[in-house]
């Protein structure tokens, strides 16, 4: 009996159907494909896999636990492929590092892993995240305006309840929220000095995660 690599197929939400062949064993993992990235304050992503096996869904780490008990609890038959839906839950990464884990299809032979990665920032894409290649933050890319700007904004997604920091010369017109996507106005107060650049923050915490989104307003060019 041998085993079966079959190439990436589209995801199917049929619960089950006859194989043909009473000689074909396999798992597949049909989504995440490659690395699944989650952000630091997210709850939950799914794994998309098929098998023709009995098998269990586990992982080693603490910080991603699957929603696959109801697995335990169903009559498998021969020469059958399964499809399945796995919710997987995550602690919020308040570690301010990346960290890697696996999800475990654990059928002898025919087992397979689902891989995550959460990284240590949360889904802000106003002002964009600078990231290495191996998904560290690096930093921001510049939110920088004319000394004279008297508004700007900042836009991202939170997925539990959110607030955001007032800076010293720099004030969100909207301070708190629910999960969701927001842009939100920067109102900024009078810069004294023409011939100076200034610099400033706000602070966005969801789900305990802060991070600092840093602001700038350049010197007049003399």
């Amino acid at each position: 009996m041998k085993k079966i690599l079959l190439p990436l197929l589209a995801v199917t939400f049929l619960m089950a159907s006859c194989l043909k062949d009473e000689e074909t064993h396999f798992t597949q993992i049909l989504s995440p494909s490659g690395l699944g990235v989650v952000f630091a304050d997210q709850y939950t992503d799914t794994i998309y896999y098929n098998t023709t096996e009995r098998h269990t869904v586990t992982t080693a780490q603490g910080w991603l636990t699957p929603e696959a008990d109801f697995i335990s609890d169903m009559k498998f038959k021969d020469n059958t492929l399964y499809n399945f839906r796995v919710p997987i839950h995550f602690d919020a990464n308040t570690t301010g590092k990346r960290r890697t884990g696996e999800v475990l299809i654990n059928a002898g032979d025919y087992s397979a892993q689902a891989f995550f990665v959460q990284v240590a920032f949360l889904k802000i894409t106003r002002p964009f995240h600078i990231v290495s290649s191996t998904l560290d933050l690096i930093s921001f890319g510049p939110l920088g305006d004319s000394i004279y700007s008297e508004v700007d904004s900042i836009t991202f997604t939170a997925f539990d309840n959110w607030t955001l920091t007032a800076g010293e010369w720099a004030t969100p017109a909207q301070t708190s929220g629910k999960a969701g996507t927001y842009t939100v106005r920067l109102d900024y107060t009078e810069n004294p000095s023409a011939t100076e650049q200034r610099l400033d923050s706000v602070v966005l915490t969801s789900r305990g995660v802060s991070e600092t989104i840093p602001l700038f307003q350049q010197r007049h060019k003399e």
